[in-house]
């Protein structure tokens, strides 16, 4: 450079402090580099941290919950169920399905590895064997901490960044599940950090300095946004894979993430409902967040609930954890929720049908039991009233008596004769039947049992569905439906009858719009001689019970006081 000695101008530098000026920009320009790399790795570390937050909680709480299901699939034994399809379906959706499932060439994922302090309980398939927990110091020291733990390491070669949670079952640690992200993008800041610093060296001039800064500020930003996308592509992955439905809210109960199965069973979409409350969806829950907001970080909440998701009603088993993903993160809810409504529709069918047949065996006893000396009253009153002429009463008063002893005698074998007839299955005669084409043929039948109170039976059948059923005992079973429903419903009033498809089954709905039945009564409907009216034998509903049974499918009740009764009958299809 040359000295410019102009007067009104700036005085020329020396050379050795125009040398030292740029040394001292380069390495000014280098410290901010580094900088902005040890920054940039730290928010990227935050960023997987909070990320793997929430998956890990949500796979340890699918995880436990699949390990419940299993428990309780386990303490069912009854002859009468096939609980193979119910082994089948825990197999299909458990945790170790869902590893299998997501692979390990997707959304950078490494290895997901779920071990306890003797063996692998699944992994992905590029993991054959590892290290026990014992013999790794790292391993040991995430087991016995509370809460999720992360380090550097390496996998085939290659830099992996691992996420490693303890598993805990009931309160017990049994083991920890470990999630390994490739850490490409570390390997790749070094290099790009040593490139830079080269690129440092070489330049000569201000100019050269500030474009280069403007890169590296520019490669920061892409390389974070590369790495955010592919930590969502990790969540979509998990998330979207899972069996149960997973909802997270923030500290103000508004919704932050809501995974694809949830979107399915609240027949919602993300988008509608990401910042929503999350009593705009599910009111049901707000008690026992409310609960576990007042109980402390280390508490959790489950609880059974029923609510109502486009008119159909739904038993949902719900699990609360508080999750933080930072300690400089506000803290927020994971809301893990299963539908376990068909789950406690068949136990509630085993424990109706075990009741019935227990009444029936005991009112077959009974019935054979008093039957003889009954037939012998019988006789023997009629003897009395055609072979004796009373001398100190009326004759007339006389044969009245004895005609009553008679008529009741009758009345008794009557009662008898249902009670035998429960206390034996009704053995079916199957045919395959267009169930909408079956409705439509019996509508006469049925205008026939409510036609007295001038109610209207009107048939909404497009199911397009075929089921094997006794088409004189499904009759039966729907006009007993029909007959109570017209009993509880004023006159003129309408029933609607409706086929519709059901996951794979057919279901048929009769419903009125009468007085309803109090919820307190509603498991007592099906029970033998179960009956609110006065001249009620309490038999109707218990024969419709044991025909649907005797089908293989299942009939449940939903009423309101006021807002009429829906009876629904859930049969096999015929695919």
């Amino acid at each position: 450079m040359r000295k410019i000695n102009q007067p009104g101008t700036f005085p020329a530098i020396p050379p050795n402090q125009l040398a030292a000026l740029f040394v001292f920009v380069i390495l000014l320009f280098t410290a901010t580099a580094a900088y902005q790399y040890h920054a940039r790795t730290a928010e990227l570390e935050h960023l997987m941290h909070e990320e793997s937050a929430i998956l890990v909680k949500a796979l340890t709480n699918s995880a436990e919950t699949a390990l419940l299901g299993y428990q309780e699939l386990n303490a069912l034994s009854v002859e009468s169920i096939d609980t193979s399809k119910l082994l089948q379906l825990k197999r299909e959706v458990g945790p170790g399905r869902l590893i299998q499932r997501i692979g390990t060439d997707e959304a950078g994922i490494a290895y997901i590895i779920w071990q306890d302090n003797s063996a692998i309980i699944s992994a992905t398939p590029n993991i054959t064997e590892t290290v026990s927990i014992q013999s790794d110091a790292a391993l040991s020291a995430a087991f016995h901490k509370n809460g999720p733990s992360s380090r550097l390491t390496t996998f085939e070669g290659q830099q992996v960044f691992e996420v490693i949670n303890p598993f805990l079952f009931k309160g017990e640690k049994i083991g920890i599940l470990r999630i390994g992200l490739r850490a490409d993008h570390f390997e790749i800041a070094s290099k790009r950090l040593l490139t830079q610093l080269l690129m440092l060296l070489g330049l000569a001039t201000a100019g050269a300095l500030a474009v280069f800064s403007l890169m590296n500020s520019r490669h920061n930003e892409q390389k974070m946004s590369a790495a955010y996308r592919r930590e969502q592509l990790f969540s979509s992955t998990i998330l979207s894979n899972m069996a149960d439905a997973v909802i997270a809210i923030d500290s103000k109960k508004k919704i932050t993430l809501i995974n694809t199965r949830a979107e399915q069973l609240l027949q919602v979409t993300s988008q509608e409902v990401t910042g929503q409350t999350i009593s705009s969806i599910l009111p049901e829950t707000s008690e026992a967040i409310t609960r576990l907001l007042n109980a402390g970080e280390a508490s959790q909440v489950e609880e059974e609930f029923s609510c109502m998701i486009h008119r159909q009603k739904k038993i949902l088993s719900g699990r609360y954890n508080h999750f933080t993903a930072h300690p400089e993160t506000p803290k927020g809810i994971v809301i893990v929720l299963q539908d376990i409504t068909l789950q406690r529709a068949m136990q509630m069918m085993i424990e109706r049908r075990e009741k019935l047949t227990a009444m029936g065996e005991l009112a077959s006893g009974v019935a054979h039991e008093i039957r003889n000396p009954l037939n012998a009253i019988g006789i023997i009153a009629q003897r009395l009233d055609m072979e004796f002429t009373p001398t100190e009463v009326p004759a007339e008063e006389y044969h009245h008596l004895t005609g009553s002893i008679v008529a009741e005698v009758n009345r008794v074998n009557t009662i008898i004769q249902r009670f035998l007839k429960f206390a034996r299955p009704p053995k079916l005669v199957q045919v395959p039947t267009n169930i909408d084409e079956w409705l439509k043929s019996c509508q006469h039948i049925l205008e026939g049992e409510a036609s007295a109170q001038g109610i209207e039976i009107r048939i909404h059948a497009a199911s397009g569905c075929s089921s094997s059923i006794d088409r004189d005992q499904m009759l039966q079973a729907l006009l007993n439906l029909v007959r109570n429903a017209a009993e509880a419903s004023p006159p003129h009033a309408r029933i609607t009858i409706h086929a519709r498809k059901d996951k794979g089954m057919v279901a048929i709905e009769v419903r009125d719009t009468g007085s309803g039945i109090p919820e307190a009564l509603q498991k007592q409907v099906f029970n033998l001689y179960f009956t609110t009216k006065n001249d009620g034998t309490g038999m109707g509903l218990s024969i419709t019970n044991q025909i649907v049974q005797a089908h293989g499918g299942l009939i449940n009740v939903h009423s309101k006081p006021g807002q009429g009764s829906t009876f629904c009958i859930v049969l096999p299809a015929i695919v």
